[in-house]
């Protein structure tokens, strides 16, 4: 993993532990731009990291979403930190 995604990720993972409890995808992508502006990553990029990653896990809590430009939906998906976090022992 390069160092840019490996920051990423602890950033991710320092988002979900102070937020305690699940975030969105969107959510995590606007605290990341917030907080780290300089550093932000695309979307696609924040998705890719959650679900190749074993400490992000998906929650049951899906929604779907209109979207603005098309007659078509996109699944929101709620995410937290895995059990197994060393950090979180």
């Amino acid at each position: 993993m390069g160092r840019k995604h490996a920051r990423a990720v602890g950033r991710i993972e320092t988002l979900l532990r102070d937020a305690n409890g699940p975030l969105t995808t969107q959510e995590i992508h606007h605290k990341m731009s917030q907080r780290w502006p300089k550093g932000s990553q695309a979307m696609s990029t924040i998705v890719n990291l959650l679900y190749h990653r074993k400490q992000f896990v998906k929650t049951d809590d899906e929604e779907r979403v209109k979207t603005l430009r098309s007659k078509g939906h996109y699944t929101v998906c709620s995410w937290e930190l895995s059990e197994d976090d060393p950090l979180e022992r």
